[in-house]
């Protein structure tokens, strides 16, 4: 593989600066440094998009500079190392042909029209497939709303006049634009993404620690027995599912494990994922994101890239039954086939937080109790070791395989 001096200088930088994954050319193969997780872009959050598309258009605009370009703006090429964006489509860098830019379409399928649809519809991306959302889908559900955006009436109204849905588009441009004209698009694009607010309205378990039905001496007690058991398993990685804040992501982190958070609520992974030294992802455990592209393997299914050496599961087994309608033995059967080794928190029925959950109600569909609980851990784990929660009816247990 040979490359001009001018990539091998752009990359070396990119690299550099952290915004370019690592990589290796020997004798012509072409190696990158492998990243512990692999997230998709229907799994983030609108600002955790928006990182990704000014990371894109941060590279795209220094490429210009350099006389090269991107002949795609996939946002399937970007991935997050922690919470930092990084870009991973090395091949994508070519000679810059002079040429209105390539990949303008697909930045605003795959960034700008979902992140202006989170801005002024509602923050749940109407993702399509692996094409992100089109420009006359974005320009129809958007309406009026905008409409003294010019960004958005350029890019998205006054362009979707010309498409229509399904449409491959016009034929690739030939005529040459000047530098400045290419790069007033780019920098127009990085204003108005810069500005948006991507907000999403707080619900009941956003300070769910604030709330919380442990005493600060019970909940000391409760860090005090995780954070034992990160030391003492010390999984290379892990999954956190159910992170809330990422309060027990952050400690895992700090143990210098490399962490995977799974949240179900968009308005906790919106606020914190970008502040949090994990990756973190939106994601309902009840309905995980399955395969998506070609033959549904071109995407893998969450379950299959959250692998790890350990999991957390805490105060989330009662959510998935009780609220979820998981039958128990599925609920520790998918817990266990994650990893060899975790930690998971057993909540009894009349907690008061599983009271509050149920409204009430009966326990729910399906049986839960500790002694079937028990059952499905010695179906999967070797040994397992109650670690009863001082001073509170709830109990983490140790499971290894």
């Amino acid at each position: 593989m040979v490359r001009s001096e001018a990539w091998q200088s752009f990359t070396g930088k990119l690299v550099a600066s952290q915004k370019l994954v690592q990589f290796t050319i020997t004798e012509g193969d072409f190696e990158l440094h492998r990243l512990p997780w692999i997230t998709y872009p229907y799994e983030w959050s609108p600002r955790q998009l928006r990182a990704a598309a000014l990371l894109t258009l941060e590279i795209q605009i220094a490429a210009i500079d350099q006389g090269l370009s991107l002949k795609d703006a996939s946002a399937f090429n970007v991935q997050f190392d922690a919470a930092r964006p990084v870009f991973i489509d090395h091949l994508s860098i070519e000679p810059d042909p002079g040429t209105p830019w390539v990949a303008y379409r697909q930045f605003l399928e795959h960034f700008f029209a979902p992140l202006v649809l989170a801005e002024y519809v509602s923050p749940c991306i109407p993702w399509d497939g692996v094409t992100g959302v089109s420009i006359p889908t974005a320009s129809a559900i958007l309406g009026n709303r905008g409409r003294w955006n010019l960004a958005v009436q350029i890019h998205i109204h006054q362009l979707a006049k010309h498409l229509r849905p399904g449409e491959p588009g016009a034929a690739k441009a030939t005529a040459l634009q000047p530098l400045s004209q290419r790069k007033a698009i780019l920098l127009q694009l990085q204003d108005a993404i810069s500005k948006m607010n991507l907000s999403v309205p707080a619900t009941n378990w956003e300070d769910y620690y604030a709330t919380t039905n442990y005493s600060s001496e019970q909940a000391g007690a409760k860090d005090q027995l995780v954070r034992q058991w990160l030391q003492t398993a010390h999984p290379k990685k892990l999954v956190d599912l159910g992170a809330n804040t990422g309060k027990f992501s952050t400690m895992a982190s700090e143990e210098g494990i490399s962490v995977l958070a799974i949240e179900s609520d968009l308005s906790v992974v919106n606020r914190v994922a970008g502040d949090l030294n994990c990756n973190m992802i939106c994601s309902d455990l009840v309905d995980p994101d399955g395969g998506r592209g070609w033959m549904s393997e071109e995407r893998l299914p969450l379950l299959d890239r959250a692998k790890a050496d350990g999991v957390l599961a805490l105060a989330i087994v009662h959510h998935l039954v009780l609220t979820g309608q998981v039958p128990l033995p599925r609920v520790v059967a998918m817990i266990a086939s994650l990893a060899p080794k975790a930690l998971i928190e057993w909540i009894e029925p009349d907690d008061s937080y599983v009271r509050r959950l149920i409204g009430g109600r009966e326990v729910g569909l399906h049986a839960y109790d500790r002694p079937l609980f028990e059952s499905c851990l010695s179906a999967h784990y070797s040994e397992f070791r109650p670690l009863p929660i001082p001073g509170t009816k709830r109990v983490l247990y140790e499971c290894s395989c």
